[in-house]
């Protein structure tokens, strides 16, 4: 017969086994290491060359994983998803996995032919927000992408979405969307006066507006918008950042009435579909003119959503446009 602290035992390693578990202790706070798992290919970085070894090993073709040094979302990635057996499993029979550096500076081959450093090629794909995966299929083609985090379901449906070449015939949102939420769960009431009241009025096409504008799309019965509202935007030092934005809350399965920055008149569930947009919480920011400036479509947590914030009040994404740079400088000016 099994003792208490035998019991005890065996539900504490369930629980730090579980992905729940894994989502509660997971801030973004930079980690000491990353440790990536074995079967990563070892590659010369040439992609033309991974591609078509993945095509004679049948499988579906090549991730290219951009990281950087201490990245808490890439740790996250690396633990709660390639450290699911069933996930490893399932990207190592369709996938040839290949990780690179932001700001390596090791030589990567183009599929032109062309030889660049690892922080210039990251530049040129526009990989700033890590990690950033990039889906290739044995005939060349660049056929998905993922930037951030994304909890093991939501990471699974991807991967299958390229397996299964659902990209041919529908986008990533609406291979999801087998089911619609109409409403969003109880999360004001952790947030109340961070968001403006209807009607969304919010074009911007006629008269430029006096702030910056935050559009936070939603669904109901979402568990990580609700870790959203508890946690990081329940934090005072955001809330006053979050408050220099015009910023909105919406459900983006409901066919509540906006007039988008451009001035076009939109369900948000239109809007939502037009902009591409799959996964929630996702942040999309406008500027004054109702430009799309930048968006955060995957996992958020403290210290990351309050350095955009920072970056997109500071109007400094009109000189540098790659967030990751400029928080760089900053900390490097903040230590001299």
């Amino acid at each position: 017969m099994l003792k208490t602290n035998q019991i005890l035992s065996m539900l504490i390693c369930l629980l730090m086994y579980s992905p729940a578990w894994a989502d509660a202790e997971f801030t973004d706070e930079p980690v000491d290491q990353i440790i990536h798992p074995k079967w990563f290919k070892q590659s010369f970085l040439d992609l033309k060359e991974d591609i078509d070894e993945a095509k004679k090993a049948h499988k579906s073709g090549v991730i290219q994983f951009f990281g950087q040094p201490h990245c808490a979302y890439c740790n996250a990635l690396i633990k709660n998803d390639f450290g699911n057996a069933e996930i490893a499993q399932y990207t190592q029979k369709y996938f040839d996995v290949v990780v690179l550096d932001i700001y390596g500076d090791r030589t990567v081959t183009d599929l032109d032919g062309r030889e660049l450093s690892e922080r210039d090629f990251a530049v040129k794909r526009k990989a700033e927000l890590t990690p950033t995966l990039d889906f290739y299929d044995t005939e060349n083609n660049l056929v998905f992408r993922l930037r951030g985090y994304y909890p093991p379901e939501k990471f699974k449906s991807a991967l299958r979405y390229v397996v299964e070449k659902q990209y041919l015939t529908q986008r990533f949102r609406e291979y999801l969307a087998t089911t619609k939420a109409t409403h969003i769960s109880a999360l004001n009431d952790k947030t109340p006066d961070l968001f403006e009241a209807p009607p969304y009025k919010l074009d911007r096409s006629r008269q430029v507006a006096d702030k910056p504008l935050m559009v936070l799309f939603e669904k109901g019965d979402c568990k990580t918008c609700k870790q959203l509202h508890d946690g990081t935007l329940s934090q005072t030092d955001v809330q006053k950042l979050v408050a220099q934005f015009n910023a909105i809350q919406l459900d983006m399965w409901s066919d509540t009435p906006v007039i988008t920055p451009s001035g076009d008149k939109q369900t948000a569930v239109d809007w939502a579909e037009n902009l591409g947009l799959f996964f929630a919480p996702t942040i999309v920011f406008f500027d004054e003119a109702g430009n799309e400036i930048y968006r955060i479509d995957s996992v958020v947590k403290l210290r990351r959503l309050r350095g955009i914030l920072r970056y997109i009040l500071s109007g400094d994404y009109t000189e540098e446009p790659n967030y990751e740079h400029w928080k760089v400088k900053q900390e490097t000016q903040a230590t001299e």
